[in-house]
């Protein structure tokens, strides 16, 4: 029997309520102390953070030579049936202004484990 484990998200703008540096620092804090996975994309779905935890959860590195940080689209980490609908969720949530923007998902690592 196949341990799915189950993903949620949510999206919310913070930059008017903080200055662009605050907010820089607190988030580099947050994902670098999480022992929760944390991720982060933009727009189009790239990955902007990665943390240590999603790192080992997923198998993937954040940085370097072969890292997904500013290189891979977060669909990676998801089934293929679940990537293909993603860039159209995307665009959704974007029109809609990310309010209450989130779905569920099955999570895979690099190696294919769900």
């Amino acid at each position: 029997q196949l341990n799915k484990r189950n993903f949620y998200g949510f999206l919310r703008d913070l930059t008017q309520q903080l200055s662009l540096h605050q907010a820089f620092s607190l988030s580099d804090a947050i994902t670098d102390l999480s022992p929760v996975p944390i991720i982060a994309i933009d727009t189009k779905g790239t990955i902007l953070k990665f943390s240590a935890a999603s790192a080992k959860l997923f198998e993937y590195e954040a940085n370097g030579e072969n890292g997904v940080v500013g290189r891979k689209n977060v669909s990676i980490l998801m089934r293929p049936k679940d990537a293909a609908d993603h860039d159209q969720h995307l665009a959704r949530a974007k029109a809609k202004g990310f309010v209450g923007s989130a779905r569920k998902v099955v999570g895979v690592s690099r190696t294919g484990r769900l």
